[in-house]
């Protein structure tokens, strides 16, 4: 404690963190604004990195600066706390992603086959009655509704899903 007590508080902080926040207490001061609070990273006797919050009120006489005070309180698990979070809501994101790129995909590659049945339903009805110099008889022409129909359906089903996935 006294140790801490005959150090200036700014040997305390990360050298790479000293020029800005001395910069920022300067401008607190030359501004004349009655509070700031700031975060920082200082590392400790043992050399460990822990983040601090310092909220600094200047001290004022007949307008007149004649100190400041500041209080720090460590943050350290808060920040550590705020990354996983961070790094939570990123993997989050990239799984969205990869689950919008494969239904996207999924949808392409099950449509262009649908398509191909459809077209070659049609195909066949046509070659089928042309065959037989006639219409076709109902129990073919059921068939042939029925794949049209199912294959409308998915259609229309992959469909959905592309919405629901571009929703979200």
């Amino acid at each position: 404690q006294n140790e801490l007590l005959t150090m200036r508080f700014d040997e305390l902080i990360r050298l790479d963190w000293r020029e800005r926040t001395r910069e920022f207490y300067e401008k607190q001061f030359t501004d004349g604004v009655r509070e700031t609070l700031l975060d920082f990273p200082i590392i400790t006797k043992s050399g460990e990195l822990r983040w601090v919050e310092q909220t600094v009120d200047i001290i004022f006489d007949n307008n007149q600066i004649v100190g400041f005070q500041a209080i720090v309180r460590d943050i350290s698990e808060r920040k550590k706390a705020k990354e996983r979070l961070q790094e939570a809501f990123e993997k989050e994101r990239q799984l969205s992603e990869l689950k919008s790129h494969f239904v996207s995909m999924a949808s392409h590659e099950f449509r262009t086959p649908l398509t191909t049945i459809l077209s070659s339903n049609g195909l066949l009805q046509l070659y089928v009655s042309k065959a037989l110099g006639a219409e076709l008889p109902d129990r073919l022409t059921k068939h042939f509704d029925q794949i049209e129909t199912a294959v409308r359906h998915t259609i229309r089903l992959l469909n959905d899903v592309l919405l629901i996935g571009k929703a979200e």
